[in-house]
């Protein structure tokens, strides 16, 4: 089942999922944009910008946006333009605090496909606790589309796991 957001102020909390804190992290989500704005925020447990972590639409409006907060915020997006609006769109985070570097913190897939992540400030080693809940969509840069299937994992999945998981649970919904 897919949630419908109306692009003014829905949003689905999730309760406080403690799971979504700490080294290893993994997101997956199907996403349908009807218009996309930057900012939109697709998946949020973030405290006031600073802990936790943010996926949402950026500034481009074609690539999608991973911010994790450790007091002060490690930002990356995909490279690419593969994010368009008018389509369902499967998308998996995979964080691994352990990483050498930002490239190792940090990966994504979109429709199954590896993307090239641009830095555009560095990714802390963790994801600090909060008490804020896990929600989909958000009140203040709403989505205009649907969510559906957000899965949440407490491990860093492998490249070949992440990159299959386009291939299920795909909404039956446009």
């Amino acid at each position: 089942m897919a949630l419908l957001y109306d692009g003014n102020d829905d949003n689905v909390s999730h309760g406080d999922i403690a799971s979504a804190e700490g080294t290893n992290l993994s997101i997956g989500f199907w996403v349908y944009e009807n218009t996309a704005a930057n900012g939109d925020i697709v998946i949020d447990k973030f405290t006031n910008g600073v802990n936790g972590f943010r996926i949402a639409v950026s500034p481009t409006v074609t690539r999608l946006r991973f911010s994790v907060g450790a007091g002060a915020n490690g930002v990356m997006e995909t490279e690419s333009s593969s994010f368009a609006t008018g389509a369902w769109h499967h998308v998996i985070f995979v964080y691994d605090g352990a990483g050498a570097t930002d490239a190792d913190r940090l990966k994504a897939w979109v429709n199954g496909v590896a993307q090239t992540m641009v830095v555009i400030a560095t990714m802390p080693a963790t994801i600090v606790a909060n008490a804020v809940a896990f929600r989909s969509g958000f009140t203040a840069t709403a989505l205009d589309g649907r969510i559906a299937n957000v899965m949440l994992w407490n491990a860093s999945l492998s490249d070949g796991h992440a990159a299959s998981q386009a291939y299920i649970r795909r909404p039956i919904t446009t």
